[in-house]
């Protein structure tokens, strides 16, 4: 990995209730770290149109 050559660590958060801890676990090292937070599009496209829809209205 990149990060690696620049002295940075890498880290990947696999739920939602880990992100606080490794953010902390970052800070508390210090230097440089990459977090590596995966995204669920479906979940957002049911956010971003189904329920924004829901909230738009047409004048």
């Amino acid at each position: 990995m990149y990060e690696n050559i620049y002295g940075a660590k890498n880290h990947r958060v696999e739920s939602t209730e880990s992100f606080v801890p490794v953010i902390k676990q970052c800070f508390n090292e210090g230097g440089v770290h990459l977090v590596d937070s995966p995204v669920d599009y479906l979940k957002n496209t049911k956010t971003l149109i189904d329920e924004l829809k829901e909230k738009v209205y047409v004048i």
